[in-house]
């Protein structure tokens, strides 16, 4: 039997050994615990920061429309047309909801350039004689022979020979 109660004292021993274990586990416990909050806390700090990032973010104040009506507002000024029919191009673009280079196949529009690049033909046909001033003919190479006194025209440049020939002799 003493050797029961030895072992039962000897159990006995070993239980102040246990309960320290017990609080130190206890303690390791707590600061388990602790670091666990902690990571918690950093992971829903992340998960936000991610999710934040992932959002759409606000847009900004040019929209893709915009930035769409001044490349084609730039591609209209570049072209060769009148400012009149640049304007029509735009309304009718407008009206329609198409594109500049549509509205520019339009029928109307075809027929505005038409008209334009008629009338610039026509005035660069006409502008050969006006554009240059006349030039002078040189009298002091004449004689008076030269002229015709018997037309208009003929008589004309004869007194413009005469005028020439005072001034010479002053």
């Amino acid at each position: 039997m003493e050797e029961e109660i030895e072992n039962l004292d000897s159990e006995n021993e070993e239980i102040p050994d246990i309960e320290d274990d017990i609080e130190e586990v206890d303690e390791e416990k707590e600061e388990l615990k602790k670091k666990l909050a902690e990571v918690e806390e950093a992971n829903k700090q992340l998960y936000a920061r991610i999710k934040k990032d992932k959002e759409p973010k606000e847009k900004s104040k040019v929209s893709d429309e915009d930035i769409l009506r001044v490349l084609e507002k730039r591609e209209l000024d570049e072209l060769d047309l009148n400012d009149d029919i640049k304007t029509e191009v735009e309304k009718i673009a407008k009206l329609k909801g198409v594109s500049i280079k549509k509205a520019l196949n339009d029928p109307y529009i075809v027929f505005q350039k038409e008209q334009f690049e008629a009338k610039q033909r026509a005035e660069e046909a006409s502008l050969g004689s006006k554009g240059r001033p006349a030039m002078k003919k040189d009298y002091s190479a004449q004689s008076p022979a030269d002229f015709d006194l018997s037309t208009e025209e003929g008589r004309k440049e004869y007194a413009k020979y005469e005028e020439h020939i005072r001034k010479e002799l002053g």
